[in-house]
């Protein structure tokens, strides 16, 4: 059945819904130590239905789009509970280009492998062994419909490279990542420089004392707390629930002066940008923090109605058979640039355990550096949103691994146990 037809069909049966397409086809070359394996491949799709009659929402999915899976989901709003604030965005007018790669979708493993030296010969010159290590690329179709007249189709695509590090005898270890929307753009040769320069660095290492001090932390520990505590506390979702600190602080300066946080989906080469959201809301870009002042959260459209406004386009899917959340898209730290390097941490232990609601901390450091050596073993502790008050200056080294786009950043001040 095509799509023109099945959203007649539901209209008969609905005052509103969706069809939601998705397909994702991954490859990926796998390391484990110095062997190359055979790549894997894996193919995702199908669709997912949103139905809404008395404010009352069903949903429903299946591999292919038929029917029994249209009445499936008007089934399902026939007994679910009424909200009113259930609802589908209105007509969007999209505008810029897709991040596709021919070059990623007609990648055959044959010249990934041929590629794979590039990643594993730093390891050599640093006398470090590989442990674990893959390519992965990826493209992905999607597609939105719905009753209101709204239609958006795109075609995106993205690659990623990570290798794992150790020194023989040695408990020290390194790793580094990278990701892009274009096999082009993938570095292996950096990937594997900086996984073994890390790993070697860190041989040797030296206790320190407890201490406050100034602390400098890697684009990738800056990610994993703004992933862990800001993110969520800037979710349409949390703060309507009461599960966000920042709810009553639109306004007010919370955060250092020189601190600016933008959520931007139409950013030319980020990863996570396209079109439209999961939703079908034209990609945008959001100042959440302006030098410190907080503006705004992330809404997708369901919080969008109840807060009286419209989305954000900050609706995410995992694939047809789940339904929207609120997710960021390329979130930007920016700020005053210039960074010491007293206490350097590339990685953090245990950012999981960060409390989403009070911003609470406790993690340990993962290739860390005192004054250009190496420490065994050392926690920070702390509150992210206090630590957000603290910042000294940005670093130029910007990376994105994630939703988050983040340089180096220097924090004033940070609790260190060593």
């Amino acid at each position: 059945m095509d799509v023109e037809k099945a959203l007649k069909l539901l209209e008969r049966g609905a005052e509103e819904a969706e069809i939601y397409y998705f397909r994702e086809a991954a490859r990926k070359v796998d390391v484990q130590r110095w062997e190359v394996n055979t790549s894997k491949e894996g193919i995702s799709f199908g669709y997912g239905i949103r139905a809404i009659k008395g404010k009352r929402m069903g949903f429903a999915f299946a591999n292919v789009l038929t029917e029994e899976l249209l009445e499936r989901a008007l089934k399902a709003a026939a007994i679910a509970e009424a909200d009113e604030y259930n609802s589908l965005p209105e007509r969007q007018e999209y505008g810029g280009e897709s991040a596709f790669d021919r070059r990623i979708v007609e990648l055959q493993p044959e010249e990934v492998v041929e590629a794979m030296p590039s990643l594993l010969e730093p390891c050599t010159r640093e006398k470090v062994q590989p442990t674990t290590g893959l390519v992965l690329w990826i493209a992905r179709e999607v597609g939105v419909w719905n009753t209101h007249g709204l239609e958006g189709k795109e075609e995106v695509t993205f690659c990623l490279a990570s290798l794992g590090t150790v020194v023989p005898g040695k408990d020290v270890t390194g790793y580094s990542y990278a990701a892009a929307r274009a096999y082009g753009d993938l570095d292996l040769k950096a990937v594997g420089e900086e996984a073994a320069s890390l790993a070697a660095r860190s041989v040797d290492p030296v206790r320190i004392e407890s201490m406050e001090t100034d602390v400098t932390l890697r684009p990738d520990a800056v990610t994993e707390l703004l992933e862990n505590a800001l993110v969520p506390a800037l979710s349409a979702d949390n703060v309507q629930r009461g599960r966000s600190l920042l709810a009553k602080e639109v306004g007010k300066e919370i955060f250092a002066p020189g601190l600016t946080i933008v959520d931007d989906g139409a950013l030319p080469g980020g990863l996570q940008s396209g079109l439209f959201d999961a939703e079908g809301v034209r990609a945008q870009r959001k100042v959440l923090v302006e030098n410190g002042v907080l503006r705004g959260f992330l809404f997708d459209a369901y919080t969008a109605r109840k807060a009286g406004r419209e989305s954000t386009g900050n609706a995410e899917r995992g694939s047809h058979a789940t339904l929207p959340r609120i997710a960021p898209t390329n979130f930007l730290v920016e700020g005053e640039k210039g960074i010491g390097e007293t206490f350097v941490v590339h990685g953090l232990i245990g950012a999981h355990t960060v409390n989403p609601i009070t911003g609470d901390f406790s993690v340990e450091t993962k290739n860390a550096f005192y004054r250009g050596k190496p420490v065994k073993k050392a926690i920070l502790a702390g509150n992210v949103f206090e630590l957000l008050r603290k910042v000294k200056g940005l670093g130029e080294d910007y990376r994105q691994t994630s939703a988050v786009r983040a340089p180096s950043v220097e924090f004033e001040k940070v609790r260190v146990v060593g």
